[in-house]
């Protein structure tokens, strides 16, 4: 049955899936994850952060990650480093730029960016963060590309979409 076999998929897809983040000690977190893509392989990914908050006006985040993945027909792995310094010239606004590099590109794991953007909080719930981007495309070079994340906070999360690149090719078309 079509639908036994789909959520049989499912199921194997959710168990064999997971995500986890936390404080590690001091200044430094980390995160990880497995994703299952069932009959295309799996992906696991592990980073570690390093954040200090200078003063009440500066911050910095530095970090190092890995993606090691496994299709049936290819297996490697990606490396990569990131970092960001934020001012935050008041309690609302915060500018930040940030920059990530992966000198081994493959499947779209990580891509070479930098770019600056400037974030605004109108209440305790909702912020907007702007900006422009540059990454590297193999196949194309630099492009840029707007950023634009509207975001809300929840009492336990944050969603936030970055919508910059669909509003540039909706007025470019």
């Amino acid at each position: 049955d079509l639908h036994k076999a789909i959520r049989r998929q499912r199921q194997m897809c959710i168990r064999d899936s997971y995500s986890t983040s936390g404080h590690i000690f001091s200044h430094f977190y980390g995160s990880g994850s497995q994703t299952t893509l069932p009959g295309i392989g799996r992906i696991n990914e592990a980073s570690i952060m390093f954040h200090h908050q200078f003063n009440n006006d500066f911050e910095t985040r530095l970090g190092i990650n890995a993606t090691k993945y496994n299709f049936p027909k290819s297996t490697g792995q990606a490396f990569g480093i990131y970092g960001a310094m934020i001012y935050h010239p008041n309690e609302r606004l915060r500018l930040k730029v940030f920059g990530a590099y992966t000198p081994n590109y493959q499947y779209g794991f990580y891509r070479n960016t930098y770019g600056i953007t400037a974030g605004y909080d109108f209440t305790d719930r909702l912020e907007m963060e702007v900006g422009i981007q540059n990454y590297y495309n193999p196949e194309k070079g630099w492009n840029v590309v707007p950023i634009v994340i509207p975001r809300y906070k929840f009492k336990k999360f944050d969603i936030g979409i970055d919508v910059g690149g669909l509003l540039y090719e909706t007025i470019r078309k």
